[in-house]
């Protein structure tokens, strides 16, 4: 097999095997935690291990702001809005912090 292949079936088994973790938690825990931006993290640690955006505090941190800036949104009573407004906080912070 070539790298290339050899790298792209570890990178698969490596988000199988977060993401069969993540559901049993999901399934035996009290606590949902399957969301969509954890795609774009598998795909960052399986593909892009040596990445800064990779880097532990940066995957926690930027985890943190999003989710910090989304129960603020929601708390805020922006309904009709609320989506694009965390979004762009969320980014803004995320940059700010160097969390990107």
């Amino acid at each position: 097999y070539s790298q290339l292949a050899m790298d792209s079936i570890i990178a698969g088994l490596s988000a199988l095997t977060g993401f069969a973790a993540l559901q049993l938690a999901n399934y035996y825990g009290p606590v949902s935690c399957l969301c969509p931006p954890l795609g774009a993290v598998a795909v960052l640690l399986s593909c892009h291990p040596k990445s800064p955006a990779s880097e532990t505090k940066t995957v926690i941190g930027a985890h943190v702001i999003a989710g910090l800036v989304g129960y603020a949104v929601v708390r805020s009573g922006f309904a009709n809005y609320a989506e694009a407004i965390a979004v762009v906080l969320t980014v803004t912070a995320m940059s700010a912090t160097k969390m990107v």
